[in-house]
């Protein structure tokens, strides 16, 4: 059987797009739905005198890796970069450290005596004491999958 190459424009493929989302959304109401997504908290920081909430100022920017968070303001040449070993598995990591470098001068070494991960698979909640009694508390709303 020959085979005939179709050629959409772009209003079949539109037409198509909405009727498949309309399918989709139309196929399942709240009642039905099989679980409730926990909502996702604001990014934020709390340490010393930082505070940080990303929904009020878009200058900063989180940076995440396996074992590292940052937060980044380039205007202010400001980063808190809170380090570990371990991994994101939830739990108590080791060899913690939080350096702070603000305006730009050399970063600041704290070491951490007490770092605690705890996830929902939603939002990630970073919590630490620093050996100098200070204590901070990271939020971010990035699926971990670790």
């Amino acid at each position: 059987m020959e085979r005939k190459n179709r050629r959409y424009g772009i209003r079949q493929v539109l037409m198509y797009a909405s009727v498949l989302a309309a399918a989709l959304t139309a196929g399942c109401s709240k009642e039905e739905a099989p679980y409730e997504r926990e909502p996702t908290l604001p990014v934020t920081m709390e340490w010393a005198n930082v505070d940080i909430n990303q929904t009020e100022d878009l200058d900063w920017c989180l940076t995440r890796s396996n074992s590292m968070v940052a937060f980044t303001n380039y205007p202010e040449k400001t980063q808190y970069c809170l380090t570990w070993e371990g991994g994101l598995k939830p739990g108590l990591k080791e060899n913690a450290r939080l350096y702070a470098a603000v305006d730009g001068a050399v970063p600041t070494e704290y070491k951490v005596s007490r770092l605690d991960i705890e996830s929902n698979g939603i939002n990630t909640t970073l919590t630490f004491e620093c050996e100098n009694s200070t204590k901070g508390k990271i939020v971010y709303a990035i699926e971990s999958g670790y």
